[in-house]
């Protein structure tokens, strides 16, 4: 009897991985996955299909591109893309769950402590601030104007004042 079984070579787990990428973000589709990435559709048709490059794999560019494109870390997409081994470096075997995929529990406690890092930080800016300098009090506004004490002129008055002719010196 013959195994059937295929052994995943890196051009499937490349697909496997940009595929998940894609799901994250709502690019379900080979063709939304390349303008999600800003590449030609017919190489994401490729990846799917399990066909790399002209040597087999994915180039390097491209597995940066992918990465940057998703917010993930390059290294991640290297090893998805079988351009660097897993036993090469000290990583976790699953890329970190998003928000949504993390527990209630666990999302309430990073959002606390990012709170409390968030408090403590404006804490010490405001300690740094150099103090303002104490304001002065504004001026005394200007006392109003003293009215004359008398007889108020009358609107319907007749009395003309006599004007001296100017003097030319």
């Amino acid at each position: 009897m013959t195994d059937t079984t295929e052994i995943p070579t890196p051009e499937s787990r490349w697909w496997d991985y940009v595929e998940s990428l894609g799901a994250r973000v709502g690019a379900s589709t080979p063709a939304v996955i390349a303008r999600y990435i800003d590449i030609a559709p017919t190489t994401v048709y490729a990846w799917k299909k399990g066909v790399g490059t002209d040597t087999g794999r994915v180039d390097p560019q491209t597995a940066r591109a992918v990465a940057y494109a998703f917010g993930r870390p390059v290294i991640e997409a290297f090893l998805s893309a079988g351009l660097i081994a897993r036993e090469d470096l000290n990583v976790a075997d699953e890329p970190p769950l998003t928000p949504a995929e993390l527990p209630d529990e666990s999302l309430l406690h990073e959002i606390q402590d990012r709170f409390k890092r968030l408090k403590s930080e404006n804490e010490l800016l405001r300690a740094e601030r150099p103090s303002p300098e104490p304001e002065q009090a504004p001026a005394p506004a200007p006392a109003p104007a003293k009215q004359r004490r008398g007889r108020k002129p009358n609107a319907t008055s007749t009395r003309r004042v006599a004007r001296l002719p100017e003097s030319r010196a």
